[in-house]
């Protein structure tokens, strides 16, 4: 009886791939512009960047340090090119890992809520309000509350124009973020009611701030520090000025200006620019966005940063 046998024949296929990033410098009129000459405001650089790092992803799917973390919310510039591009490859979900218990920032149930935006890869009013929030761009990145919106171009933000004649006194305005670090960077628009006009709020360095200044103080006390996530609330205090509350503590002595041309606004929009001064856009992951007609209490603000950063 003939046996014969089988040879199998293995052969390895070698690929080397190689990956080149373009890091361009900033722009240095940019990056020495005092955007507040002659505005009486003190002008602070907000970023400072690292080095360019694409950040290499695990094989299980995670992204590496370098990107955003899906554990703590934290980001840093790692996840972008050089030129503020996002990466391809940051962030991605561990395709192993349980899903959150709950994706919604804001929990359903308080009075007043005009609308709200939980930005889990769409911009639907989960208040049931169907209020229109239009997106200008960005892209939708896991997070830990299911997604949230990374934006990075003056083209990119969020657009409520179609309500804003709904801000008027008493509202709040609250946003969940993590602002990222941009080389030479002295400002970025959180949120105004002008496309033209540069009338709004910004982040000036570490810090909440309103422009133009005014009576009464033009930035918080409270800070913001980049690469972590934030949670803002701005009360209004009267038709033409607001309190501002970071991470659960108020974050001003006295009302601040709300500045607004005219109560209530022709427009509202988030995370955009005006584009009348260079180098404002946001560079943020969007987590969350609600907008309520009363102001919310203290304790209804402390009991939202407690389900963000739960007592250890």
């Amino acid at each position: 009886m003939l046996k014969t046998g089988l040879i199998v024949m293995l052969a390895a296929l070698m690929v080397t791939a190689c990956d080149d990033t373009e890091q361009t410098d900033a722009d240095a009129a940019n990056a020495a512009r005092v955007r507040d000459s002659g505005r009486g405001l003190g002008n602070f650089d907000m970023f400072v960047v690292p080095e360019a790092d694409l950040g290499d992803l695990s094989q299980d799917g995670n992204v590496s340090d370098d990107g955003v973390s899906q554990v703590d919310g934290t980001a840093t510039a790692d996840a972008f090119l050089g030129d503020g591009e996002l990466t391809d490859t940051a962030p991605l979900a561990d395709p192993d890992a349980a899903p959150p218990t709950n994706d919604e920032v804001f929990t359903a149930g308080l009075p007043g809520v005009l609308a709200r935006y939980e930005l889990n890869g769409n911009t639907d009013d989960a208040s049931g309000n169907e209020r229109v929030l239009e997106r200008l761009g960005g892209r939708f990145m896991a997070t830990e509350f299911g997604q949230g919106l990374m934006v990075n171009d003056e083209a990119h933000g969020l657009d409520w124009s179609a309500h804003a004649a709904l801000l008027t006194h008493p509202f709040s305005i609250e946003m969940v973020f993590t602002p990222m670090e941009v080389a030479g960077q002295s400002y970025a628009k959180l949120f105004g009611t002008d496309s033209m006009d540069s009338s709004g709020w910004y982040l000036q360095g570490e810090r909440f701030a309103h422009y133009p200044g005014g009576d009464g103080p033009s930035r918080s006390n409270g800070r913001i520090p980049n690469g972590e996530r934030v949670y803002i609330a701005v009360v209004s205090a009267s038709d033409n000025t607001i309190h501002v509350y970071i991470n659960g503590e108020r974050g001003t002595d006295r009302p601040m200006g709300a500045r607004f041309q005219e109560t209530p606004p022709a427009q509202a929009l988030f995370f955009k620019t005006d584009g009348t001064v260079s180098n404002e856009e946001p560079h943020a992951l969007i987590e969350a966005l609600r907008i309520s007609s009363v102001n919310r209490s203290a304790d209804e603000i402390a009991d939202v940063q407690a389900r963000l950063a739960p007592p250890e």
